[in-house]
């Protein structure tokens, strides 16, 4: 992989672009992303949406999506931890979270 580092860059930098994308969308929705530097992303969404239903409908469709509860900083308490890809998969993510889950 050292002799091709190229392809670790290339994909960092893709994963950043998703980031920004999915940041950006989602404040359309009024959905705030709490950024990180790792290859996830944390979506705080406004009272009265179902994390867990949420989650779990993404989790039925392959998305690597969870909750975030009790024990971590108050900041990611309620969350949706979101693992980040590439542009065409988060772009795929964005549709599933805006057309399928946040109509609460």
């Amino acid at each position: 992989m050292l002799d091709n580092y190229w392809v670790v860059e290339d994909y960092i930098q893709n994963v950043k672009a998703s980031k920004e994308l999915l940041a950006s969308e989602m404040k359309t929705q009024g959905i705030d992303t709490i950024k990180g530097f790792a290859n996830f992303a944390h979506l705080k969404f406004p009272p009265g949406h179902d994390l867990e239903s949420i989650a779990k409908s993404m989790k039925d469709k392959g998305y690597l999506i969870r909750t975030t509860g009790s024990g971590l900083p108050a900041v990611l308490e309620g969350c949706l931890r979101i693992t980040i890809g590439t542009r065409e998969e988060i772009e795929k993510t964005i549709d599933v979270l805006v057309k399928g889950n946040l109509s609460s």
